[in-house]
């Protein structure tokens, strides 16, 4: 059966215009060696019509876990890598791992209230207030991403107002936007329709999360506030023991959206969330 990770793989190396393999460096620069911004990538392959595909996870907490990371992850296809941060206090090798930042993916504020393990007081910003301090203070410097709730997110009063403050992110300086999971192709496609008619421009990439196990997607849709359509908890209800048929329905689920999604347009690439088991999604 064909992986995840092999699908999206030959989506980006099958495309006329990918006929070379890149090594992961070319993507970085342009003519004259020099850098060219995340967002002027994604918007020469969206002009293009270069189907690409992006991964997530959280960042190495040691010095040889970042070495090893970057080791596996050479040799990937995918145009950008995503690095979750944690709240100070939460990463104890923060002083022992820097890493040289040129793209900002601004989330939901995290919810741990008070002071990290040093005693420095933890502030809470809106990720509009973000964007906006980083556009006054950096100007162009950052490409700044910003995430989407195709369901709306569930601390916004409705649905219509998620958009409007979803609009506002991208007129304060976010230059594409990266959904939240979702667990049906349409609810995607529905949302795409109403950012555009509310007047949103930029490009809006679509994050996938492969069932990898029945207790964790559960886990995870009620941490997100999300409801697992009763469909597909059907399907889950009589192999939810047997970790390797979940895993293969939800390889299988994946590979349905991403081709429907990239087939029909809606979307221009693939931003796959692997929460570390990238092995999983392969």
């Amino acid at each position: 059966m064909l992986s995840l990770h092999e699908f999206l793989c030959a989506m980006s190396k099958s495309s006329a215009c990918s006929k070379v393999v890149e090594k992961r460096e070319d993507r970085w620069v342009g003519h004259g060696n020099k850098y060219v911004p995340l967002h002027e990538r994604i918007n020469r392959r969206i002009k293009d019509k270069t189907p690409f595909f992006s991964l997530e996870f959280f960042p190495p907490k040691t010095a040889n876990g970042v070495a090893n990371f970057f080791t596996s992850q050479h040799e990937q296809r995918d145009l950008f890598i995503f690095h979750r941060c944690r709240m100070p206090g939460l990463l104890p090798s923060r002083h022992n791992v820097t890493h040289d930042m040129c793209t900002i993916f601004k989330r939901a504020n995290d919810k741990t209230p008070g002071t990290d393990t040093d005693g420095i007081p933890i502030y809470k910003y809106r990720a509009l207030d973000m964007i906006r301090w980083i556009r006054e203070e950096f100007g162009d410097y950052f490409t700044i991403a910003c995430s989407g709730y195709p369901l709306g997110h569930p601390e916004s009063p409705s649905y219509k107002a998620d958009l409007l403050y979803l609009k506002s992110k991208c007129d304060a300086g976010a230059q594409f936007i990266v959904t939240q999971l979702f667990f049906e192709a349409e609810v995607f496609e529905q949302f795409v329709r109403d950012c555009r008619e509310m007047g949103i421009t930029v490009p809006i990439i679509p994050g996938i999360m492969p069932i990898m196990g029945y207790d964790s997607i559960r886990r995870i849709a009620t941490l997100s506030q999300l409801t697992i359509p009763e469909s597909i908890l059907s399907d889950l209800e009589p192999i939810k023991h047997d970790d390797d048929a979940v895993r293969k329905y939800g390889t299988i689920k994946a590979i349905e959206m991403c081709r429907r999604i990239l087939s029909n347009g809606s979307a221009p690439s693939i931003h796959l969330y692997t929460m570390n088991r990238e092995g999983a999604c392969r």
